[in-house]
Formats: structure tokens, sequence, C-alpha cells
């Protein structure tokens, strides 16, 4: 019992003796009435005397968790396109055709590009640009690559009739024998069919490509102009075929005035005039020639030879 609570009965105790005394009890009763005020004052200690109060659990403080930021999804830059290992020269938008059976398009100046259409013979095209050995073209919508050989330049030519050798008659006497010519200067005259300035214009573009060569190197040269010519593939004249999609088949006939001045040799003009005159190097079907430090290997043609320089292929 705590210091209040002992004062507060003394409090009751002493109320109690009073009121006794106030009655004039006797001693005895009031002995026992003030016994009785004790018990009574007791009582109601008890019934006012609190009950000690459970105090309240103190709250324990939460710590929050913390919150876990989300990065932001990194925005992933565009891939570089890959810079093309190839150089194109323009060629001015070039009309042009598939001068073979079937031509792959392809994505790219090189084999291994993948192939993006095939073509056939005398599809039209139009040149845009080249390389080394291919040409970029668009055809059907597209754009890509295809090999130089395999492209006519110019309008699709239409193949010339050969004229039909007339049956010699027979002679009504018998001949006299042939007298052995004497030498002749070589001068710059005509050859079988074809006239001295084709056979000059041939020579000049022979000393150019074969680079000041040799009898054999010229002869090569004007065997394959000579091949074109006949081909039906390509143009039907020599002036055509040299100057087929303004000089791009032979690269002395990008400029045109400059290879007309070019002076041949004369051995050069000779050479020329032995192929015109039937004195051949190559088959028919050799169309094509390059620097031979390229090597004898050129996708599917098949090497021939190599003579003042150049390989050619069939």
């Amino acid at each position: 019992m705590n210091f209040n609570a002992k004062n507060l009965l003394l409090l009751l105790v002493f109320a109690a003796l009073f009121t006794a005394g106030c009655t004039a009890q006797t001693s005895a009763g009031l002995s026992e009435k003030a016994v009785d005020a004790v018990v009574v004052a007791e009582e109601r200690l008890i019934e006012i005397t609190p009950h000690p109060t459970t105090p309240a659990p103190t709250a324990v403080p939460v710590t929050p968790l913390p919150t876990a930021s989300i990065a932001p999804t990194p925005t992933l830059a565009p891939t570089p396109l890959p810079t093309p290992d190839y150089e194109l020269t323009d060629v001015k938008n070039v009309e042009g055709y598939v001068g073979a059976l079937s031509v792959n398009l392809r994505a790219g100046p090189g084999t291994q590009y993948k192939v993006i259409g095939e073509y056939e013979c005398n599809t039209l095209l139009t040149i845009l640009a080249k390389t080394e050995e291919w040409y970029q073209v668009e055809l059907d919508g597209k754009t890509g690559f295809m090999l130089k050989e395999y492209i006519g330049v110019g309008a699709i030519p239409t193949p010339t009739p050969k004229p039909t050798a007339k049956a010699t008659s027979r002679p009504k006497t018998t001949p006299k024998p042939t007298e052995t010519p004497k030498p002749v200067a070589p001068d710059n005259s005509g050859a079988g069919s074809y006239s001295a300035e084709e056979v000059l214009l041939t020579a000049q573009l022979a000393y150019e490509e074969s680079r000041r060569g040799d009898y054999d190197g010229y002869r090569a040269v004007a065997n394959v102009i000579l091949n074109r010519v006949n081909s039906g593939i390509f143009r039907s004249s020599i002036e055509g075929v040299i100057f087929q999609g303004n000089g791009a088949q032979f690269s002395p006939a990008e400029d045109e005035a400059e290879l007309r001045s070019v002076k041949p040799s004369q051995t050069c003009i000779e050479a020329v005039q032995a192929v015109f005159a039937g004195n051949t190097v190559f088959d028919s079907d050799v169309y094509y020639f390059r620097a031979a430090s390229k090597g004898t290997t050129w996708g599917s043609h098949n090497y021939i030879g190599t003579y003042g320089g150049n390989a050619y292929f069939s």
C-alpha cells in the first residue's frame, strides 16, 4: 500500500471514531463500532485502491525496407552498316541487257554475296556503276551486281546474217603460175571485209591495251574484237564493240577523242591486218581478257593463254 492509501485509511478511521463518540455509546460498544468502522474503511479502501495498470507495450519502430529502384532499360544504338570493301564508278545510267543464258544478280560485287535474282538472256537492265569486274545494275525493281562479261551494253543487237559464199567457178583455162609478190612496204590498208579506218581503230585500241607490247599481244587483242563482232552477243561492228557502253568494255575507249589520237606502231597495224585477214590466234568464243598480274583464275571463265601482258579467257 502506498503513502496516499495509508493516509486515506487513517482519515476513515478517525471519522468512524468521531461518529461513534457522538452517539454516546458505551465503551465496549464504542470499541466494537470502532472496529467495524476500521473494517468498513479497509473495504472501502480496497474498493477505491486502483489496481496496478499494465503499461501499454512500447511500439517498436519498424524500419522500412529500401525500395528497389528499377534501372531504365538502355536504348540500344542501331548497329552501323558495314562499310563496303569496294569502290564504284558511276557510268551515268547506261542501258544494257543480260548477255548470257542465265545470270545471277548478287547483293555485292563478288560470288561471296547473296544471289537476289536470276535473269535470262536479253533481259533489259540499266547499268548504274561499275567496279573492275562487275556492273551495278537495276532491273525488275531490284539493284544488284552482275559480272561485266555477262552484260551487253546498249541495245540488244540484231544478228547480222552472214553472206553465203558463192561457189567458185571452175576456170576454163589452166591458170598461169602465180608469181611471188615483191615485198611491199606495209601500210594502213583494210583487211578482209574491214576498212582501213576499222583496222586503224582496232590497232589504236590494241596498242593501248597491250601496253605497246609485241606482235602476238596486238593480235590477241584484235582477235577478241573480231570474235565479239561475230558473236551475235555484242555489237556487230568494230566501232560498236570498241565503244559499247561509252567505253565501259575497254578502258582506253572511255575517252574516244584520246583513243583516236593514238599513233600505233606499224607492227601493231600489221598484226591487226593479219587477224582480220583470217590469221587468228583464238577460237571464236574467246571474248575476254584482263591484266595477267591478276592471275589466270577468273570466275567461271576458262583460261586460254597470256599474250602481251594480258590473260585471255573464253
